[in-house]
């Protein structure tokens, strides 16, 4: 980059969007110049998913981002959405920002009726999906995701080219007949999430980004389909 009639460049090293560790080394030339640095620090990082009320996150992280430079921890000061750091680079400075990047769990505004007791997963800058390559049975539409649900994140490089994915057990609800009455029945399901832009390159099946966090809000499946044969009237 230009800064006046000076090139400055600067070396990036990270694993992003799967790790939120991000590495600078900058190049100011062959002496020290003095600069504003300016780095973004998304609103997932500072407790907004949007800026707006439409979507917020169901409980609060006390993860916060961290800034050092040369190893030296920095304070962030914040202007409009960014991380600055104004002070005399010298070649091969390191800045280094890092993006804690738990599993986090997203509601909708309650003016959303379609969202409304539901939950969606979010880790880092990703929104995640199940898709029915991720579940026994391939069956997304009736899944139930208590708010108490353990969840963990692990990277699948066998997968989609190489992703993080989310895994936890849900509960699949479903319809069933007892003592001739009709009752809701739930049972644990293993699920693994992938991050939405990944979805539909595993045949056509069902997909969900939402999911209900409790029975109010499910889509039970219908009873199981007798097998037994049918008596017939000679």
């Amino acid at each position: 980059m230009k800064i006046g009639d000076k090139t400055i460049s600067i070396g990036q090293e990270s694993r992003y969007p799967w790790e939120g560790k991000i590495k600078l080394t900058l190049h100011p030339g062959s002496s020290a110049r003095s600069f504003t640095l300016k780095l973004r620090i998304p609103g997932w990082a500072r407790e907004t998913p949007v800026p707006s009320s439409l979507y917020t996150y169901l409980r609060k992280s006390n993860q916060r981002p961290s800034l050092s430079v040369n190893g030296k921890e920095e304070k962030i000061v914040f202007d409009l959405g960014y991380a600055t750091i104004r002070r005399d680079w010298k070649p091969g400075d390191v800045v280094e920002l890092d993006l804690p990047m738990p599993i986090r769990r997203v509601v909708a505004n309650e003016k959303v009726a379609e969202d409304r007791g539901k939950v969606a997963l979010e880790r880092g800058p990703l929104v995640y999906c199940i898709e029915h390559a991720d579940v026994p049975g391939g069956k997304v539409g009736n899944l139930i995701l208590p708010d108490d649900t353990p969840l963990s994140a692990r990277f699948r490089a066998d997968l989609l080219g190489g992703v993080e994915v989310i895994s936890g057990k849900a509960e699949g609800a479903r319809y069933v007949l007892k003592d001739g009455k009709q009752t809701i029945q739930c049972s644990p399901v293993s699920f693994t999430a992938i991050p939405y832009y990944g979805w539909a390159h595993r045949g056509p099946g069902e997909m969900a980004v939402w999911l209900p966090r409790n029975i109010a809000a499910a889509r039970p499946l219908p009873p199981p389909v007798d097998p037994s044969p049918q008596k017939t009237d000679p």
